[in-house]
């Protein structure tokens, strides 16, 4: 009685200790390896193997055996019959399976689910009932297994998203609060070089950020010089090459002699072949990025950001110094706006624009009479041009203007000594384009020959760039004077400055547009009704706000006055 049982007793204590062996697999290559070892192990089985499919390739194979490899005739039976059972998703006994040798086998395959199939071959007859069971009933363990391997790796990959998300927001909030900071330091900031300052310190303060500095390029146009820097720089700046060569691939360097923005998302890559590689990875720099400054249509500067990981390289940091340049040459355009508006010294120059595209030399051009501009305002955004012409008032620069694509509407407006017109335009590069330069018109004088344009700049701006900037779009630009002067005027600088402070851009807006109507002439050019009409306004309201805004500007000029 004890001999019948032990049999028993020790299949159960295999199966068991099969089955152990199957769940503390950890892949499904170890799966394969210890199904494939049990199966050989049972009686009357000559060999197993494990087809599994390939995840990457999505297609079945051979993943663990113990059948001879050179019996080509057994392995491509095996091959076969394990492919056709994996589709059928059923068991299948095959009891005609060749080899080499010319002797017969039979083999069993039993489906491991959507994961692969088991094939075990005897010599002979097929397996006994037993076996069979106990083939059926490892299939079902490592099935099992194969199946909590596959949810054990996408709750790991699920892991994985969400911690690579959480960091992704994480940096993505820093990145936008650095920004803010940024933003109140640059608007706070009353010159140039506390803006590059401002900027270069919140950069480094952002999480993986190495160093950032901002470099001008030299008067001798051949190399980038550092202007303001923050972070780990380590004598970086110092031990690399920044001469503007057609060779040299520094980030910094290529955004300056290209104008463009430059992405290196790994440093390591190439580092034989550039030698600011090699420097950079001696300072566990790892991805750079740098973008242009321009002011104005004008080379301003280069931006540079310098990681210890990868994400100086990243989309979202590509965004954000986008950003940030556009943040920086807005302050540096208004602060040189500011200067040149409020600085006593300035620099005069007197420009002759030949070709080009503005409204002035066109409709000069076109008309074949002189224009001189009087005046400008604004209206819904538009610019407001007050325009003399010499035409006689035979109402050909009125015809002109009106079939010009730039012109939204143009009206006479009336006047003893000349002819004079209101245009409103769509667009207008050229007084646009000086606004946001930093100068300031004098005067405006367009022929058929050309534009003469008189204005005024700071005495500490980049001349030679504004002319530049402005060659690139007029066939010739002569310059025929430059001279620097003193404006003796800052007791009404400080008027002015005054009266922008105290009235609303509506105000002001309402007492400019009437004042360049004629509406204080005697008689009166414009009446109230179509200066309010131009301000698209209604009448009443263009009567409150003139009203409010004499009010303030008699009430600054009489404490002047007293004082």
């Amino acid at each position: 009685m004890l001999d019948r049982d032990e049999a028993p007793r020790r299949r159960a204590s295999g199966v068991r200790a099969a089955s152990e062996a199957l769940s503390a697999a950890a892949s499904p290559q170890a799966v394969a390896d210890v199904l494939v070892e049990v199966v050989t192990a049972i009686r009357g089985i000559d060999g197993a193997a494990a087809f599994l499919v390939d995840g990457t390739a999505g297609s079945l194979r051979e993943t663990a055996s113990t059948f001879d490899r050179d019996d080509r005739s057994l392995a491509d039976g095996i091959g076969t019959i394990a492919r056709d059972a994996y589709l059928d998703g059923d068991p299948v006994v095959c009891t005609e399976l060749n080899t080499d040798s010319g002797t017969a086998a039979s083999a069993t395959i039993e489906p491991l689910g959507g994961y692969g199939t088991l094939v075990s071959v005897t010599g002979g007859a097929t397996v006994d009932g037993e076996s069979r069971t106990l083939l059926t009933s490892l299939a079902a363990v490592a099935t099992h297994r194969l199946e909590r391997i596959e949810c054990e790796r996408g709750l790991r990959r699920c892991t994985r998203d969400r911690q690579r998300d959480s960091a992704r927001l994480a940096r993505f909030d820093d990145v936008t609060d650095v920004v803010f900071g940024l933003e109140r330091a640059v608007t706070a900031a009353t010159c140039r070089a506390d803006i590059e300052r401002a900027v270069c310190e919140r950069l480094a303060a952002s999480e993986g950020v190495a160093f950032a500095w901002i470099g001008h390029v030299g008067p001798d146009d051949e190399r980038v010089v550092p202007a303001a820097t923050a972070g780990r720089e380590r004598g970086y700046l110092d031990a690399v090459d920044r001469t503007l060569t057609s060779s040299n691939s520094e980030p910094a360097v290529v955004a300056a002699r290209d104008r463009e923005a430059t992405t290196v998302g790994t440093v390591a890559s190439g580092r034989r072949s550039a030698s600011w590689r090699r420097e950079a990875l001696a300072r566990d720099v790892q991805s750079a990025q740098a973008v242009p400054l321009t002011v104005d249509d004008r080379f301003a500067g280069v931006l540079a950001v310098y990681s210890a990981d990868d994400s100086a390289g990243t989309d979202l940091w590509r965004r954000t110094l986008d950003h940030v340049a556009a943040v920086v040459t807005h302050a540096v355009g208004s602060l040189d706006r500011k200067r040149a508006l409020l600085s006593d010294a300035v620099v005069e120059l007197e420009l002759q624009l030949v070709g080009g595209d503005d409204v002035f030399g066109r409709i000069a051009r076109a008309a074949e009479t002189d224009l001189r501009l009087d005046g400008v305002t604004t209206s819904n955004g538009q610019l407001v041009l007050f325009l003399t012409t010499a035409s006689g008032g035979d109402g050909s620069v009125e015809s002109t203007l009106a079939g010009d694509p730039a012109v939204a509407s143009v009206k006479p407006v009336r006047r003893d000594d000349a002819d004079c017109l209101e245009v409103l335009l769509r667009e207008e590069w050229l007084l646009s384009h000086f606004v946001e330069a930093g100068a300031v018109p004098q005067s405006v004088e367009a022929t058929a020959d050309g534009t003469r344009v008189v204005l005024t700049l700071p005495t500490d701006a980049d001349v030679e760039g504004f002319v530049d900037s402005l060659e690139r779009r007029y066939d010739q630009v002569g310059l025929r004077s430059r001279r620097e002067r003193t404006r003796p005027v800052a007791r009404e600088q400080h008027v002015w400055a005054k009266l922008e402070e105290s009235l609303t851009d509506r105000q002001l807006e309402t007492l400019r547009t009437a004042y360049l109507s004629g509406y204080f002439e005697w008689p009166r050019e414009s009446t109230g009704e179509e200066v309010a009409q131009l301000l698209d306004i209604s009448q009443p309201t263009f009567s409150r706000h003139l009203r409010t805004a004499e009010r303030k500007l008699l009430s600054l000029l009489f404490v002047v006055e007293q004082s």
